[in-house]
């Protein structure tokens, strides 16, 4: 993800909060294609395009500070950025409100067992986070599970495990 980006991402927290009015806000932008390629478009001159902005928020109800964030990534040549930022945001605004989206994979389908201790060691690495989990299942794991939240993999798979035995062998050989 660029830089830039994620600076922007930063400033639309600060100024906008609320994560639903962003995610009505990314709708409302994705609702017509056109739009975007229209604020996008190096033929459209930016006065144009801020006039477009102003109807099309005036139109969906969006916020003063919503409008004026895509007024400023028009003027920046930054509508194409809009996908990283809104990305950027989200995973921010996780991050600030202590929220930890997390998937759990798993060799087989998972008992209830299984999902509380998934949730009961994520818990325990993220303390006081509120954990979502997302189950998917792997068979080529052969037993146990992989969990991943925040770029970081925890695998505690028995393929994993093997892994693990074979690197630790290889190193010994050597």
């Amino acid at each position: 993800m660029k830089e830039r980006a994620i600076e922007q991402a930063r400033a639309l927290l600060l100024e906008v909060p609320d994560r639903t009015l962003v995610l009505g806000f990314l709708d409302t932008m994705k609702l017509t294609p056109e739009l975007l390629g229209t604020l996008h478009s190096p033929v459209v001159k930016s006065n144009q395009k801020i006039r477009i902005v102003n109807r099309v928020a005036e139109a969906s109800g969006m916020s003063e500070k919503l409008r004026n964030f895509l007024a400023e990534l028009v003027k920046n040549n930054m509508v194409a950025d809009l996908d990283d930022i809104v990305s950027a945001y989200m995973d921010l605004w996780d991050i600030e409100n202590h929220h930890v989206k997390a998937e759990a994979i798993f060799a087989s389908q998972p008992s209830d067992e299984d999902l509380k201790e998934a949730r009961a060691y994520l818990e325990s690495a993220y303390p006081s986070a509120n954990v979502q989990l997302c189950v998917d299942v792997d068979p080529s794991l052969m037993g146990g599970r992989v969990l991943r939240t925040r770029g970081v993999e925890y695998d505690q798979s028995y393929v994993g495990r093997l892994k693990q035995l074979e690197r630790k062998l290889t190193e010994e050989a050597y």
